[in-house]
């Protein structure tokens, strides 16, 4: 039966709720104004999809819900009722639960935003006492997971957190067509992304989010494109005196800890939070000079702790980049190299019937800067393929010189990528058989494909080498810096760049005679 407004419907101790009015629609479903029928009290009522993906995810969605209704506090949204959708097999899943008349903190943001006008300090203490003490006892029993401004509503001027305990239900009957996992993107902790462990620290988090939202009437981060995941990960807390210059330090302070990528880095519970709170501003408010020294003191530590968790996360983005760059090229040369052996020796394999040719990745991994495979041919031949992905900031040149007389000396660096004829060397190794010959493979940038071109760097010796090596050859990776400025000049060596092809190889396998 669809709940509707008329609807009566019962709970467990034999009272009837008559839905009134449609409040708004939910995450969930629907939620409703209703009336208990025997004294007259108001309740909300939320109904909620009756889908789960499985009987476990059903059964961990019923523990929760019965231990989030163990949950009393002032700060807390009451459950009166929660219906399973099978003791009333007519209706479907609900819950109800006290009613807060004065809407949600969503609203109140919203007003103030368009009043551009800031709560004061000693509102801001309040609100996240009240806010901190609700968190205090639901973290006590489980964790929340959804915090969000809408999920904090008002009655009697009293904050109340709702929705715990449901986010488990959120993810399972969502999954396929929304976030995966729990939460809302805006406000989730960086371990959430990372699908951790669910701790209390993420709940901190979260509410941190929803308190500098309240110091600032501002989003703590800058996000480009919907990218939160970024923003969580990655990206700096704007310092919230940017937008509300009057916040106090203490409350500043309390934001930094809470706003720690690191969850360690954050309180360890909600009563350090309060604790905080509680003593505000007023220590040493006996002697004004050593308050004034404190506050100054605490300033300054703020501006430290902001900078520090700016490099940091800036050092945690720099390195997200580089893993993803070392990735996109490895997989690159999975795909246009590696498979481009084994379709050889797919061949090779099925026209010889004197042994086979192997072609080893086991020691092949997307995620390392170098990586080599082998390839083992029948009877003889082995050859070792090696790759490695470059990094600009190991490689400098000089900008900047001062003349002494006759003398330059260099006053500047800079760190970019080796070139080859003009184009930027992502990565490069070598193919070399066990008897060192071999060629060496290059990926230069195109400014028109993100992936690059491999090329083939063909080496043998010129009429000028006096002391010529065994051709052809490879050079390796210190020669190569070297070596690739010099392939169009006069030189010992005679170097032919080449668009990456198999013939090389196949012209390799030959170079040696059955032993």
């Amino acid at each position: 039966m669809i709940i509707t407004v008329n609807s009566i419907l019962p709970d467990d101790k034999g009272n009837q709720y008559k839905v009134i009015s449609n409040i708004k629609p939910g995450g969930f479903g629907q939620v409703f104004l209703c009336e208990r029928v025997q004294d007259k009290k108001m309740f909300a009522l939320k109904t909620m999809l009756n889908v789960f993906p499985s009987q476990d995810e059903y059964n961990a969605f019923q523990n929760e819900i019965n231990t989030a209704r163990t949950i009393h506090n002032e700060n807390v949204i009451e459950y009166e009722y929660m219906h399973d959708g099978n003791t009333f097999s007519e209706y479907p899943p609900y819950i109800i639960m006290e009613y807060a008349s004065q809407g949600t903190l969503q609203n109140i943001l919203e007003q103030r935003r368009g009043k551009k006008e800031f709560f004061s300090n000693d509102e801001l203490t309040q609100m996240f006492l009240q806010l901190s003490k609700g968190m205090e006892c639901i973290n006590s029993v489980l964790v929340h997971r959804d915090i969000k401004p809408d999920n904090i509503l008002i009655n009697d001027d009293v904050l109340k957190i709702s929705d715990f305990g449901l986010a488990k239900y959120v993810e399972a009957t969502t999954r396929n067509v929304t976030f995966k996992g729990f939460g809302t993107r805006q406000y989730c902790a960086p371990e959430v992304w990372k699908n951790e462990k669910n701790t209390l620290q993420m709940d901190i988090y979260s509410m941190g989010i929803v308190f500098y939202e309240l110091a600032t009437l501002q989003y703590p981060y800058m996000v480009q494109t919907g990218n939160y995941m970024d923003a969580h990960l990655y990206g700096a807390v704007e310092n919230p005196l940017k937008y509300n210059p009057q916040i106090s330090v203490s409350i500043v302070s309390l934001l930094n800890k809470m706003l720690q990528k690191p969850r360690s880095k954050r309180f360890s519970s909600w009563k350090e939070i309060i604790d905080l709170l509680e003593a505000g501003d007023n220590r040493g408010k006996q002697n004004d000079e050593i308050a004034k020294l404190v506050q100054i003191a605490i300033q300054k530590q703020n501006e430290s702790d902001t900078a520090f968790q700016n490099k940091e996360v800036t050092e945690a983005k720099k390195k997200k980049e580089r893993e993803d760059h070392v990735k996109k090229i490895m997989s690159y040369f999975d795909r246009e190299i590696i498979n481009g052996f084994k379709e050889f020796a797919d061949i090779y394999n099925s026209q010889y019937a004197s042994g086979k040719v192997e072609v080893d990745t086991r020691n092949f991994k997307l995620t390392w800067e170098e990586n080599t495979i082998s390839i083992k041919m029948p009877k003889y031949q082995t050859f070792k393929v090696t790759i490695e992905v470059l990094d600009s900031e190991k490689f400098e040149i000089m900008i900047g010189y001062e003349q002494y007389g006759q003398l330059r000396i260099p006053i500047s660096k800079k760190s970019t990528y080796p070139t080859c004829r003009g184009r930027k060397v992502l990565a490069w190794g070598k193919i070399e058989d066990n008897s060192n010959y071999g060629y060496n493979i290059l990926l230069l940038e195109n400014k028109d494909d993100e992936y690059g071109d491999w090329f083939i760097l063909y080496n043998v010796n010129s009429a000028l080498n006096k002391n010529p090596r065994r051709e052809p050859f490879a050079f390796s990776t210190i020669e190569l810096p070297r070596e690739i400025k010099l392939i169009d000049t006069t030189y010992i060596y005679s170097s032919v760049l080449e668009e990456y092809n198999l013939e090389r190889f196949q012209k390799l396998i030959v170079t040696l005679k059955p032993l």
